[in-house]
């Protein structure tokens, strides 16, 4: 069950992780190719966090809800962890054309939100560690470098706020 756990939760966080980080490569070293893959690594990550919770579901909490329930707001890691794979479940189903077509302007937005899950995913890991490990200071630290990638467009609405408020 732990080797399940820690193959499923290890690769969402390694395939989200390198999903975000493909626009930045692929502007710097002008590989617009991989673009390509980046919805289906976002697609994967999602896929392999909700086998995560799954495996926690059956194989530790054995479909006890009351204990599901329990566990995800009394303790802080699941908490945070839980609410990474709620945003990412977003995404996997907003991910078709079809939601796109749908949601418009709203879809960018949405998917905007992939930044907190990272955050929160890389937040879980570390605290779910029972002592401090180096591989979750890692992940971390790669987690924080991946969305420094990504400040401008998370500053951006930030800006266009202060701006507004100027004028």
């Amino acid at each position: 069950m732990q080797y399940l756990l820690d193959f499923t939760g290890i690769g969402a966080l390694n395939l989200l992780l390198l999903s975000l980080t493909i626009s930045p490569l692929s502007r710097v070293f002008k590989f617009i190719q991989l673009i390509r893959i980046r919805k289906t690594l976002g697609v994967y990550a999602a896929i392999y966090a909700l086998s995560h919770f799954g495996v926690f579901i059956v194989f530790e909490l054995q479909f006890e809800w009351r204990l599901i329930v329990s566990e995800i707001i009394d303790r802080p890691y699941i908490t945070v962890g839980f609410c990474s794979l709620f945003i990412l479940s977003l995404l996997l189903v907003s991910s078709f054309d079809f939601a796109k077509s749908k949601l418009k302007r709203n879809w960018q937005r949405l998917h905007n939100w992939v930044y907190l899950a990272l955050a929160l995913a890389c937040l879980h890991f570390l605290w779910s560690i029972k002592s401090t490990e180096i591989e979750a200071i890692i992940y971390f630290a790669m987690g924080i470098a991946a969305l420094l990638l990504r400040r401008d467009k998370l500053l951006k609405p930030l800006k266009q706020k202060i701006i507004k408020n100027r004028k």
